[in-house]
């Protein structure tokens, strides 16, 4: 830059400044922070001190935490070998924690029997947690709700518990407590008390504390399980997740130690995912309001939405849409806006709900347009967004402890003037800060929040105490640039007069190195002196210490413009070479920028620019597009065995008091980060002293040489590697000479031996050369029967009684709650000519009927239910059949209502009413269901909801072969195997009914048939051989053509892949 232009740009500053100034005559006066800020007592539960909290934030081991967590059932993921990966995806996106449900259902098939074996087991996701760098937030129940059958409550207790769900009857205790002793036993040893990743255990799930609506008995409940929980071992603090913002259990008996609520502002219309709700704006006053001694915690904050299914079902794409990156951008930060310090995401990853896990409302997926999709994929707007945040938070510790200032509509205290002053009236802002640094987070968003059009404002900011006069006390910016734009859904944080922190504020029990750090900073702002960023309108994306070397990285969308005042540090330090869309300019006159340098990015810029190095700070800039493949992974230390000057630099790095167990954890093991570009993620790294070795761990996009770029390498580093291979540096970075703040590094594809295959040349497999077999035997009038379950029972304890019959046809009143349960009724025939059935399969059946009946081997028809997409429910039919004999779909149990009738969860299964035409009855009644039924049930690899009771699968026929021999499956046939293709349908073995009367003859939508137009259950089957490339992890997933629905034959099939139960799909349905 010539001395002509600098001088230049000096003018356009001042002129700029005037105006300013101008518009500052009348200053916006200092709210009285005494009336605004929250209770800052220190508090705790007095079993540890571990964990606490004050009105703004928790306290984990003595240093003040943002909790950022997202939601993972891993029940929902089955396989623990890919548990691992998704947690570190989940901390690659800035998170410092998880929550979890426990499945009490799945843990508890039976009385007396929990199983925590597999994929039911706690503790290895402990130990990968700790590994990871992630506390654990446990929500075991007992009722989850979480879009799972019963809400998690297992069958059994539906048919076997006289009293109440969800009260303190003695049956239904009796029946939660051995399960909640066995969750306590296990997990409190991984407790953060004991070294663990526990930081908070939940106690129920969206509970009212009313005797007006449900059942009595719902506080004396709580009371009972915070006793268990408490008599268990559980140190930790007790938390709420109350439904909604009523004040359940905020506290009195039966309450937890932390209250929280939740919330889904944008509910579940996936069907229009550009329509947008409001956001919601009263959670501070009411926390305010309620409970302004604890953090205001929201234990679900919406992160998706699950999916009606059915014709014209949106699917999670449009979820996903819905709840995208721009609802994040708004939502998000509008829930940072009123000074939440605790949330969870529900979901970060959603998966599946195999076999019979889901309620009747949901489908197999639960992918929930989440962040990280059902097949663990991450290529996604919405994951880099959500990574943005999470790097925001972490780099700004002084965000943790922030007081609502006011916004752009109501005036501050003590002033006639909005608390956040900005020029145009479509934009709102509100003004956090923090009581003891002095820094401003301005947090901007359209007025109306659903609003897509693009708007540019300036914005008034506190000049800091020590460049602050008699008569300034506000200052506009931009200052170069025109304005702040905001483009359509979207928000910004606009930080003020920020200090760059090593770690979070830290207490008497700390890291030495970030207590000091944290006194510099309040040692600044006690002084009065400039702080380090006066403001900045690009976005930070990083900011944190490599060794005593600081490290940021601003960013913003490449059609908006951006600017940013910092004080460059360093003698030494050179800027990057120069940009046309940037600009650069040293301010040394006397006045409020005296000492800062104005960096102003234009409209255009993409990708990663070097602006500034030196031996004590990097300064960069980034487009919102390009950080999608930047990543800061905790940097943690390998060895602390080497002495020297060398050791004690590094031990400054990690703090040497920190507790050795959580060395990967953000804060509090370790504060030191490093960047590196280009891969598609990086799950760890690590550092070497005594080797002088970073090692790189993660994921390439492509099976292709690929460039890294790795950002401001730790003192000493010799060699780098990627997967434990070395890599070569392919060149220096683009700042003037040469540079060691980014290192490009090339890796290189490695060949493979002749003999070995590529992802280039892999290709799913074509599934043909398929096997066929009968798989309802049970329709022939000579079918022995003999060894069946005799339906005779004459009560029940399932609160809805049979309309009329003798006996009761519940599945689980005799063993039998999951799947399809067949029913075989004997009578003598005579001059009966129809039966009246009222038949159950469950709110939302997903078949176009609840049951397909036979009279021996004649087929009948089928009941016609509906789906939950239409709004048309259909959960129970009462209709005439002539001659019916048929099996019943169980599509797993209700929920809690929504009127809080929790014995909602134990609906009747089966058929709730029988009467023949002369009014005679039936001779007896036999039913079979899963073999072995819940307490006998074969299959204790996958549990108790994979199977139900279909022929082939009593039989075993889903199974490979060594697994039907190690059940001991008992084998009553040897099936005829038949070559034939699913796409043929079911052979024309099938007789139909037919009668004179034309009222009889339904049409034949009422029919459930295969695509060959003949009814029936068939099992087909074939085998293949994947042959995924070593080291790749391909994602597949399972897709049927006919997905116009409306078109398709009303068929039904199961998919079972290894044994598992993996997906169901109604041909007209979905």
């Amino acid at each position: 830059m010539t001395t002509h232009t600098r001088f230049w740009w000096l003018g356009v500053l001042f002129t700029l400044l005037v105006t300013a100034y101008a518009h500052s005559e009348d200053p916006v006066r200092q709210p009285a922070l005494a009336n605004i800020a929250r209770e800052s007592v220190r508090s705790n539960n007095g079993r540890t001190d571990l964990v606490e909290w004050d009105g703004y934030s928790l306290f984990v081991h003595g240093q003040r935490i943002f909790l950022w967590s997202g939601e993972f059932h891993t029940w929902r993921l089955p396989v623990l070998e890919l548990w691992l990966d998704v947690l570190q995806k989940i901390k690659a996106l800035g998170m410092n924690a998880i929550s979890i449900y426990v499945h009490w259902g799945l843990v508890n098939p039976a009385p007396g029997h929990l199983d925590f074996d597999g994929y039911r087991a706690l503790e290895p996701l402990y130990q990968m947690a700790m590994q990871v760098g992630l506390w654990v937030v446990l929500r075991p129940g007992p009722y989850i709700n979480a879009e799972t059958t019963a809400g998690g409550v297992p069958h059994w207790v539906t048919s076997t518990v006289t009293s109440h769900l969800r009260t303190n009857g003695t049956s239904y205790r009796n029946a939660w407590k051995p399960y909640v002793t066995k969750v306590a036993e296990i997990s409190t040893p991984w407790q953060i008390t004991r070294g663990g990743p526990i930081i908070a255990v939940q106690m129920e799930n969206e509970y009212v504390n009313r005797d007006d609506v449900g059942f009595p008995g719902k506080l004396e409940m709580m009371v009972q399980l915070k006793e268990a929980l408490l008599q268990g071992g559980i140190d930790v603090p007790l938390t709420i997740n109350d439904a909604y913002m009523g004040k359940n259990y905020m506290n009195g008996s039966g309450s937890g130690d932390i209250y929280g609520f939740d919330s889904y502002p944008q509910n579940f219309d996936c069907e229009h995912p550009e329509k947008w709700n409001s956001v919601l704006t009263n959670h501070w006053d009411f926390h305010r309001e309620a409970n302004p001694g604890q953090p205001l915690y929201i234990p679900e904050f919406q992160g998706g939405a699950y999916d009606a299914w059915g014709p014209g079902a949106p699917g999670y794409g449009a979820c996903k849409q819905l709840t995208g990156a721009g609802f994040e951008s708004v939502f998000d930060l509008n829930l940072w806006a009123q000074n939440a310090k605790m949330i969870n995401i529900y979901m970060a990853y959603g998966g599946t709900s195999w076999g019979h896990l889901p309620f009747p409302g949901v489908y197999t997926s639960y992918d929930y347009g989440s962040a990280i999709s059902e097949n663990r994929d991450i290529d996604s707007p919405k994951y880099a967004e959500l990574k943005r945040q999470g790097l925001f938070l972490r780099s700004t510790p002084s965000f943790y402890e922030t007081d609502v200032i006011g916004n752009s509509t109501t005036a501050g205290s003590h002033s006639d003037h909005p608390a956040v002053i900005v020029d145009n009236q479509d934009v709102f802002g509100t003004l956090l800060k923090n009581p003891k640094t002095g820094v401003e987070f301005y947090i901007v968003r359209h007025l109306d929040s659903t609003s897509q059009k693009n708007s540019s404002f300036r914005l008034n900011i506190t000049a800091p105490g020590a460049l602050r006069s008699n008569h300034l006390k506000t200052m506009q910016i931009p200052i170069v640039c025109p304005s702040i734009q905001l483009h359509g859904r979207q928000s910004k944080v606009i930080v003020a007069n920020l200090n760059f922190e090593r770690s979070p504020y830290v207490p008497e029990r700390s890291n030495k190195f970030a207590q000091r750090d944290q006194q510099v900073i309040l040692n600044q702002a006690a002084r009065r002196e400039p702080p380090d960023l006066l403001y900045s309108t690009a976005s930070i994306f990083f900011a944190g210490w490599t060794g005593d070397r600081h490290v940021v990285v601003f960013y913003g969308d490449a059609g908006q413009e951006h600017e940013f005042a910092m004080r460059l540090r360093g003698a030494d330090g050179r800027f990057g070479k120069a940009h046309a869309l940037m600009r650069v300019e040293s301010v040394r006159s006397d006045n409020i920028l005296a000492g800062y340098t104005i960096i102003s990015v234009l409209a255009g810029m993409k990708g990663l620019l070097p602006l500034w190095e030196s031996a004590e700070q990097v300064v960069m800039y980034a487009d919102t597009e390009e950080t999608a493949s930047l990543w800061a992974p905790v940097l943690e230390d390998r060895d602390t065995k080497s002495t020297g000057k060398e050791a004690r630099d590094w031990v400054s790095y990690v703090g040497d008091v920190a507790p050795s167990n959580v060395s990967s954890f953000w804060s509090i093991g370790t504060s030191q980060s490093i960047i590196v570009g280009g891969p598609h993620l990086v799950r760890s790294a690590s550092y070497s002293l005594t080797a002088r070795r970073l090692d790189l761990v993660g994921d390439l996009a492509l099976d292709c040489d690929t460039y890294l770029t790795v950002i401001a390498l730790p003192k000493y580093t010799t060699s780098i590697t990627w997967n434990g291979q070395s890599i070569e540096t392919f060149a220096t970075s683009e700042l003037q000479d040469a540079s060691t703040s980014a290192i490009k590094l090339l890796l290189r594809k490695a060949p493979a031996p002749a003999s070995a295959s590529s992802l280039d040349s892999f290709k799913p497999p074509t599934l043909v050369d398929w096997e066929y077999a009968n798989s309802l035997p049970e329709i022939s009038s000579t079918y022995d029967d003999s060894e069946w379950m005799a339906a005779d029972n004459e009560t029940t304890h399932i609160p809805y009684p049979p309309v009329f019959g003798q006996k009761v046809l519940y599945g689980c009143d005799y063993g039998f709650c999951e799947g399809v349960v067949i029913w075989r009724g004997h009578f003598m025939g005579g001059l009966e000519d129809r039966v009246r059935l009222v038949i159950n399969g469950g709110e939302g059946e997903s078949l176009p009927a609840n049951a397909i009946l036979y009279i021996n081997d004649i087929f009948i028809r089928t009941t016609y239910g509906n789906s939950t997409n239409n709004k048309k429910i259909v959960s129970e039919t009462d209709e005439y059949y002539w001659f019916p004999e048929g099996s019943v779909d169980n599509m797993g149990l209700d929920e809690t209502h929504n009127n809080w009738q929790t014995d909602g969860s134990r609906s009747p299964r089966g058929i709730r009413g029988y009467q023949l035409s002369t009014g005679t009855s039936f001779d007896y009644w036999k039913v079979q269901g899963k073999a072995g039924g819940y307490q006998e049930y074969h299959d204790k690899l996958r549990g108790i909801f994979n199977e139900g009771g279909l022929h082939a699968e009593r039989e075993g026929w889903h199974l490979v072969q060594s697994e039907i021999t190690s059940q001991k499956r008992p084998t009553l046939d040897h099936p005829q195997w038949t070559k034939r293709s699913p796409e043929d349908g079911l052979p024309a073995t099938t007789r139909f009914a037919t009668f004179d009367d034309p009222e009889r003859n339904l049409p034949r939508h009422h029919w459930i048939i295969s695509p060959g137009g003949h009814a029936g259950v068939g099992f087909f089957r074939t085998t293949f051989d994947l042959k995924v490339p070593a080291s790749h992890d391909v994602m597949m997933s399972v897709v049927f053509d006919d997905l116009d629905s409306t078109a398709a034959p009303p068929y039904r099939a199961f998919l079972f892949i290894n044994g598992w139960m993996m997906g169901k799909r109604i041909g007209n349905l979905g």
